[in-house]
């Protein structure tokens, strides 16, 4: 049986804490909260950016985490009290016939904690930011992709992966790009990487499989549900994968195989994690729900439903007291 909890307003990531029994929610309001699973009201929560909070990252020792948002700042903060440690808010206005123009980066899309003294951070524009912790300074960025970097996954020390909504993605490390993909005619939504393999979900349903080193091309296309997104991805175990769709639909899959279903939510997925003890966690709308593997592994019928993305927030009225409120 799974657990519903509800938010106030749309979740757009959550983390789980990889040894403890905690997780982190970011939210279409700009709210981080750190939650237990048996808890409906979470430990804390704060108005942590303007704008939403797209993305959460934990340091290697998982007693700090990075968050990212749509108002283009990054923030440090202490897991266990949600106190900001350090802020970057990196961005040039300049004024010319009363109008402010905005000089700096594009709203960030994308965070990876990548080592102890690196954070990654990816934009809008394409654009891969490093974060240097000893300095607390921006210390490179390069412009890698023609679109938003939808994802970026630690692929071996020092190197990772960059998706992209151009269609691409890329093999780097802090100081250079080794390959960019071939174009694979699909949005690149997510990315997991399991035992040598990199899957990549797509805005059309397909399940992308790129080997070790080898980047420049997939050598697999899974059709999982064709012409639904595959918004999130996150490893089960060793030896499985989970993702989250926008039809609500949240499956699990071993090597190529789809080997189970795990539930439906009345709308669409858009972040999936895994706590401690094995239990599914996702975000759909303005609920977390917790799944038991064991007891709601199965096959139900698929319903499809509204999208609700990150990059798709005009749609959503938010009241502009509750928005610029208790800022830290």
């Amino acid at each position: 049986m799974n657990t519903t909890i509800d938010f106030s307003s749309p979740v757009f990531s959550l983390l789980a804490h990889p040894r403890k029994s905690l997780f982190l929610t970011a939210t279409l309001t700009g709210h981080v909260s750190l939650s237990q699973p048996s808890l409906q009201e979470p430990l804390w929560t704060t108005k942590r950016h303007r704008r939403p909070c797209r993305g959460l990252a934990l340091d290697p020792e998982a007693a700090s985490f990075a968050s990212i948002g749509a108002d283009k700042v990054v923030k440090i903060a202490e897991l266990e009290t949600g106190q900001v440690i350090w802020k970057d808010e990196k961005t040039t206005l300049h004024v010319r016939c009363g109008i402010v123009a905005d000089r700096g980066r594009s709203e960030l899309n994308a965070v990876c904690w990548l080592n102890q003294n690196i954070i990654l951070t990816g934009d809008d524009a394409g654009v891969l930011q490093v974060w240097d912790t000893r300095t607390q300074k921006e210390a490179r960025q390069c412009r890698i992709h023609d679109d938003y970097i939808s994802s970026i996954t630690p692929i071996s020390a020092g190197h990772f992966i960059c998706t992209s909504g151009d269609a691409t993605l890329s093999h780097n490390s802090i100081l250079t790009t080794f390959t960019r993909s071939e174009d694979q005619e699909s949005q690149l939504l997510s990315s997991v990487f399991l035992n040598s393999r990199l899957y990549c979900g797509t805005d059309d349903g397909l399940l992308l499989v790129f080997h070790q080193d080898q980047f420049a091309d997939q050598k697999d296309r899974i059709p999982v549900t064709l012409g639904e997104d595959i918004d999130c991805l996150a490893l089960l175990d060793s030896d499985r994968i989970v993702l989250g769709k926008s039809d609500g639909g949240i499956e699990i899959f071993q090597g190529q195989n789809n080997v189970g279903h795990i539930g439906q939510c009345e709308e669409s997925i858009s972040c999936v994690s895994v706590l401690q003890d094995g239990r599914v966690i996702t975000g759909a709308g303005s609920q977390v729900q917790i799944w038991n593997i064991d007891e709601d592994l199965g096959n139900p019928p698929r319903r499809k439903n509204k999208r609700q993305s990150k990059n798709d927030e005009t749609h959503q009225r938010i009241n502009n007291d509750q928005f610029f409120a208790d800022m830290d």
